[in-house]
């Protein structure tokens, strides 16, 4: 049995993950300074494991993060690697991590979507990596029972995602808006955050507000734990998530996970997991023409609400997706293989 050495998990899907490992491998938090903790803002800082020695570990697998020791170590990389801010690939600690990354202890660097390969592969083939250590295995969710009463006249509409305003919950909502249909129910699952990317103006948070608390079809959670996230996502007849910016939008997988059709954006990852009239509607977002995004989401509503057959099928295809490319047992079969070529 090899072990393995994890690091902070703080998302859910780590959690699932490292919680099931492949066959013959088991995952233990390592020990490392815990840069998180003391509250370190230095992206360099966070984004370098600073592993303490004699652990016993057979293997490093990391989080957008280098290891600086010489065992064999992994890096699972969502988005640019490495992640050290605005940091100038000039600067000697930019440097340093490019050596880490070509040294014959990082073992594989495991993209988790295509997109996220082809981002950073032009910096790779200029710093010399091997493509040989690059793989993209994604990530996985449980699979979960769809709890939708068809038998009611509730058509259930989620929206999840605490950056509000850059998750496109303006757009949803004026959609929602023009849709005069009394039997409608909107779960809105955000603490409202302004992040990055969108940025709201002190009028339009103002609008979000009242509107929410006008119309009594709504009902707003700042926040749910998560398996009650998932209860929501259960009883959903569709998911809506057309974001503005997203590295990768893990929520958009675990409402496909409870069979729920998605309207969607098909930026970045999203298009590898969102297929366009297959299981969801996708649409490109554009910040200069949202009358376009507030159209597409109310004419894909109008549709699934009359078309409970399209419906299905969508909800198929979207636990089919899952099953296929999304499940622990596809994760761990390509990751037991990656790890027992060079173990």
């Amino acid at each position: 049995m090899k072990k393995i050495g994890i690091f902070n998990a703080t998302r859910f899907w780590q959690k699932y993950v490292f919680g099931n490992p492949p066959d013959g491998f088991f995952y233990k938090r390592a020990i490392d300074i815990p840069m998180h903790i003391i509250k370190v803002k230095s992206q360099f800082l966070l984004n370098t494991k600073w592993v303490l020695p004699f652990q016993g570990f057979d293997l490093y697998h990391t989080y957008n993060s280098i290891v600086p020791i010489n065992k064999p170590w992994v890096a699972e990389v969502e988005s640019f690697m490495p992640r050290f801010g605005n940091m100038k690939e000039t600067h000697f600690l930019f440097k340093w991590a490019i050596k880490r990354l070509n040294h014959k202890s990082c073992k594989a660097i495991i993209f988790t979507s295509q997109f996220s390969r082809k981002m950073n592969e032009p910096n790779f083939v200029k710093w010399g990596i091997d493509s040989s250590k690059c793989h993209v295995i994604y990530r996985a969710v449980a699979i979960y029972e769809s709890l939708v009463n068809e038998a009611s006249s509730d058509f259930n509409i989620l929206f999840a995602g605490n950056a509000f305003y850059r998750k496109g919950g303006t757009e949803f909502l004026k959609a929602i808006e023009r849709i005069d249909n009394p039997n409608i129910k909107i779960t809105i699952i955000s603490s409202f955050e302004i992040d990055w990317e969108i940025y709201p103006s002190n009028d339009e948070q103002e609008w979000v507000k009242n509107y929410i608390a006008k119309d009594k079809r709504i009902t707003v959670f700042t926040s749910l734990p998560h398996a009650k996230v998932i209860i929501e996502m259960q009883k959903s007849h569709v998911f809506v998530a057309t974001t503005f910016a997203d590295p990768f939008n893990n929520t958009i997988l675990e409402a496909m996970s409870c069979g729920v059709p998605i309207i969607a954006s098909n930026i970045r990852s999203i298009p590898e997991f969102v297929e366009d009239n297959v299981n969801g509607y996708t649409i490109t977002p554009n910040k200069e023409n949202k009358e376009e995004i507030i159209d597409f989401i109310e004419e894909k509503l109008l549709f699934l609400i009359q078309n409970p057959n399209m419906r299905q099928e969508m909800s198929n295809y979207s636990i089919k997706i899952i099953k296929e490319n999304f499940s622990i047992a596809t994760r761990n079969n390509k990751l037991k293989k990656l790890y027992e070529s060079f173990l």
